[in-house]
């Protein structure tokens, strides 16, 4: 994954997401790889999606006595663990599965092609692969391994537990040796600048996760040495971690860093009409990172949950108002909720089968047109010129939303993003009440 369009692209030569992984493909048979959330019509299973997960369990730390009793009516209700932690297992499990004798940690399942106009999932006729293993993967693995073992820790499951900490400890290693040939092979040089960027910051949240759980100290020396690439849900970690397990000037650090990206974000949400708190001020709301159905930026619950500073609350409610209907058409960004709600996600079962989309789908939302597939020019555009007025390329962007199927960049709905920060923040509102 780390060198397929994707996942990092890292030496950029895959052209077109799937070549570099089909090229690759082998005889042997992977009878594990099931399992696992998908995104959208691609019915892809990547690493990327453990974002979901990330955060699932984020908020059983938060407030474990909540999610206990909370009933999500899945197969597993009823047993001895907490729904919402099923529900991240059930996410995690298929890469422990997949996990390689060395240690090393595949970065998912991917078909050979996006799926053939008309068929649903259970009628996939692409070739289904895995990818091979790789550094950046089995770093987000052990990361998201680590703090699976935590909580179950913490909801008195020790047992299994351990089988989540020695996973997530076997990947780590695996990655460290990996990441270092890496570093020193010719081919670094060919990297791009995004790859460089991205593993980081995976290298240091994994880092103080596995401390969090081994007390290892050479984990927390490496969380310490890579720290200029720390992002608020690791520092959130070290600064709740006991006063005997951390360096005290780190961990204020640590702390003032959340408390600083949450200030510029409430800034943030004071400076535009509708109180968003995702993207930058002047970046573009194309999708994906910045996308409007975004509830609220995750730093904010963080800043809250540490501090019980009222202003964070406020800006992540009001922040929380656009996805939920409060907008200029009216309309809840997730399917089945409220008097009017999206109808046309991107999700092809449904679509193939005529039946109504499935309540829970977070789609993007509103983007900049000329940033997306109806930008000038586009058949696309032209299409929908053809049943508005004015023309959409006037359209303010915050009342360009247009409920149709394939529309992907409005229409689509990934599992990290916006799905995994939508259930985050409302899960965080509603375990307070």
């Amino acid at each position: 994954l780390l060198n397929s369009g994707n996942g990092l692209n890292a030496l950029g030569t895959d052209k077109d997401n799937f070549g570099n992984l089909v090229a690759g493909k082998t005889d042997i048979l992977e009878p594990e790889a099931w399992g696992a959330y998908m995104d959208a019509g691609d019915w892809d299973r990547r690493i990327q999606h453990l974002v979901a997960q990330r955060l699932q369990f984020e908020l059983v730390e938060m407030n474990p006595e909540y999610f206990r009793d909370l009933n999500l009516y899945i197969p597993e209700s009823g047993n001895d663990l907490p729904d919402l932690v099923d529900e991240a297992l059930f996410g995690i499990d298929m890469y422990r599965r997949l996990q390689t004798e060395e240690g090393g940690i595949r970065g998912g399942v991917e078909s050979s092609e996006h799926p053939i106009e008309g068929s649903t999932s259970w009628q996939e006729t692409q070739s289904v692969l895995v990818y091979a293993p790789d550094h950046w993967s089995s770093y987000i693995y052990a990361g998201v391994a680590a703090r699976a073992a935590h909580v179950l820790k913490m909801i008195g499951k020790p047992e299994d537990a351990r089988k989540w900490e020695e996973s997530a400890v076997r990947a780590m290693e695996w990655a460290e040796t990996e990441y270092k040939k890496w570093m020193d092979s010719p081919d670094y040089s060919k990297v791009t600048s995004r790859a460089k960027r991205a593993i980081p910051p995976e290298r240091n949240l994994a880092a103080v996760e596995i401390y969090r759980v081994t007390k290892n100290k050479k984990w927390h020396d490496l969380y310490l040495a890579t720290r200029e690439n720390v992002r608020s849900e690791a520092s959130f970690i070290y600064t709740r971690l006991d006063k005997s397990l951390v360096n005290k000037k780190a961990a204020q650090a640590a702390r003032d860093s959340i408390i600083a990206e949450a200030d510029r974000t409430v800034r943030l949400s004071g400076n535009n009409a509708f109180g968003i708190t995702n993207g930058a001020a002047g970046r573009p709301m194309a999708g994906f990172q910045s996308a409007y159905a975004i509830p609220a930026s995750p730093v904010l619950v963080r800043a809250h949950y540490l501090t019980g500073d009222q202003k964070y609350l406020k800006t992540i409610i009001r922040s929380g108002l656009y996805s939920a209907g409060a907008n200029p058409f009216n309309m809840v960004l997730t399917t089945g909720l409220g008097s009017n709600s999206v109808k046309h996600a991107l999700h092809e079962d449904t679509r193939h089968n005529g039946q109504p989309c499935p309540p829970g789908i977070t789609v993007f939302g509103p983007c900049e047109l000329e940033y997306s597939t109806a930008k000038s020019g586009t058949e696309l555009e032209s299409r929908l010129n053809s049943t508005t007025y004015p023309e959409v390329a006037t359209w303010p962007t915050a009342e360009a939303y247009f409920d149709v199927f394939w529309f992907v960049p409005q229409n689509e709905y990934v599992v990290n993003n916006p799905m995994a920060q939508t259930e985050y923040i409302w899960g965080y509102l509603a375990s307070r009440r």
